[in-house]
C-alpha cells in the first residue's frame, strides 16, 4: 500500500479526520466525491467521480465514509476488479490502534466502558462494541472481526433467541495472531430469587407494554399470586416482610442451582467468576436479578480480561470516570510554573481521558498533544501558503 498514491473514497467527517491525520503521511492524489464539479477541490486534493479516474488499480483506495455506505462502496470497487485489503481498504479498519471487538448481551457495554476507562488498554486499543439485542450489520461484524487483534465475547450459543452468529462460528473467522477471549454471560442465573420464574424471562419483552415492564420488571410469581387471591397491598408487605414464604432448602436449592449452572458455562470460557461470587456475595451485592449482574461483579470481569491479556486492573479514580459523562473534550495541560506557584498536588499526566477525540480517540500525553498541535498547524501553514501560490 506505501508504495502506491492513495485515493480517499468519501469527502465527509471521515475524510476529514484522515486528510489531517494522514496527509504528511502518504501522497494522496485525489478524494471521490460522486457529486464533484470539474476543478473542485478537497481541501488541497482534486476532486473525481470514481469513474473519471481511469487507472485506479495503480492507486490504493481507502474508503472513508460510515458504515451505512462502505458495503455498496465496497461492492463498486470489487466490480471494478479491486480486492478489499489488496486495493483498498476502510478507515474503520486503517488504523495505527489495535482493533478489539466487543460482543454480548447489555453486560458488554458495562464491560466496554472499564475497558475504556483503563488508559493503557485504550491507547492501544479501538473498541467496537456488538450487542445481540440491538441492530447489527452481520456483514460489517464479520467485517471487524476478521480485521481485529483482540475478540471478547460471551458464550454465545448456536441457537440464541436474538438469531446471531455464535461465538464458535465468529472465532473461527479471526486471523492468525488475534486473542480471542470467551467470557462466562450471567444472564439468566438466578441466586438469589426464587419468587421469579425464569421461564417467564424471555417472554416478558414482548407480553407488556414498555412503561409498565419496567415498573414489573422480571415478574414476581408471590405478589401476582396475591394479587389474584385478593391480598391487599398491606397484607402483601406484611407476608413477603414477616412470613418464611420459601423454605431453607428451596432457598439454597434456588442459590446452589445457579451457581452451578454458572460453573458449567465457564469450562468453556477463559476467565471465572464463580469464585468471585462465592467469596463476595454475602458482604455485596452482586446481581439486580437474574439477568442484571451489578456493576460489581461486571468490574471484577473486566479486570480479569485485562490481567489476561497484561493490563493493571482498573483504578477507583478510572472506575469513577468510567461512569460519568465528561466534558473534557477540550481539555489543556497547566504548566507546571502554574502547577508550582498554585501549589497544586494533583496529578495530570493525559487529559481527555473521559471522551478520546482528535486523530487518536485516546488519551494525551503533553508529547502527543503537542505533536498533533504541530500537524493541524504545519498543514494549515502549507494549506495558507498554497492558496497564495
Amino acid at each position: 500500500m506505501r508504495n502506491k498514491p492513495v485515493v480517499l473514497y468519501g469527502c465527509g467527517y471521515e475524510g476529514k479526520k484522515f486528510y489531517w491525520k494522514y496527509r504528511e503521511e502518504f501522497d494522496i492524489r485525489f478524494a471521490v466525491d460522486q457529486n464533484a464539479r470539474e476543478e473542485e477541490y478537497f481541501y488541497d486534493i482534486p476532486k473525481r467521480r470514481i469513474d473519471e479516474i481511469e487507472d485506479i488499480e495503480n492507486y490504493f483506495v481507502i474508503v472513508t465514509t460510515g458504515s451505512e455506505n462502505w458495503i455498496s462502496i465496497r461492492a463498486v470497487l470489487e466490480n471494478k476488479g479491486l480486492k478489499c485489503d489488496v486495493d483498498f481498504t476502510w478507515s474503520r479498519w486503517f488504523n495505527k490502534k489495535k482493533i478489539a471487538v466487543l460482543y454480548g448481551n447489555c453486560h458488554m457495554e458495562v464491560l466496554g466502558k472499564y475497558f475504556h476507562s483503563n488508559i493503557d488498554f485504550q491507547r492501544e486499543y479501538e473498541v467496537y462494541l456488538y450487542i445481540l439485542y440491538k441492530d447489527i450489520n452481520i456483514e460489517i461484524l464479520k467485517g471487524d472481526i476478521e480485521h481485529c487483534d483482540l475478540f471478547i465475547t460471551q458464550d454465545v450459543r448456536k441457537e440464541n433467541k436474538h438469531h446471531r452468529p455464535s461465538a464458535d462460528s465468529l472465532i473461527s473467522i479471526t486471523r492468525s495472531g488475534c486473542r480471542s477471549i470467551r467470557i462466562p454471560n450471567l444472564h439468566g442465573m438466578n441466586l438469589f430469587y426464587p419468587q421469579m420464574d425464569l421461564r417467564r424471562l424471555g417472554e416478558q419483552d414482548s407480553v407488556i407494554e414498555d412503561v409498565a415492564y419496567y415498573v414489573i420488571g422480571r415478574g414476581d410469581e408471590i405478589i401476582e399470586s396475591g394479587f389474584q387471591n385478593g391480598k391487599t397491598v398491606d397484607e402483601m408487605v406484611d407476608e413477603i416482610s414477616n412470613t418464611r414464604i420459601f423454605s431453607e432448602a428451596l432457598i439454597k436449592g434456588v442459590f446452589e442451582t445457579g451457581l452451578q449452572k454458572i460453573k458449567k458455562r465457564e469450562l468453556d470460557c477463559d476467565i471465572l467468576i464463580s469464585d468471585f461470587i462465592e467469596r463476595n456475595y454475602k458482604k455485596v451485592q452482586l446481581f439486580y436479578e437474574p439477568v442484571h449482574p451489578t456493576n460489581v461483579l461486571i468490574l471484577e470481569k473486566a479486570n480479569r480480561v485485562l490481567e489476561l491479556i497484561g493490563y493493571n486492573a482498573v483504578t477507583e479514580d478510572e472506575i469513577q470516570m468510567s461512569l460519568l459523562d465528561g466534558c473534557d473534550q477540550e481539555e489543556a495541560f497547566i504548566y507546571p510554573c502554574v502547577r508550582e506557584t498554585l501549589g497544586l498536588e494533583y496529578e495530570q499526566n493525559y487529559i481527555r481521558k473521559n471522551k478520546g477525540v482528535g486523530f487518536r480517540n485516546s488519551a494525551l500525553t503533553l508529547r502527543e498533544y503537542i505533536e498533533d498541535y504541530y500537524k493541524v498547524l504545519r498543514i494549515g501553514m502549507k494549506r495558507k501558503c498554497d492558496s497564495v501560490i
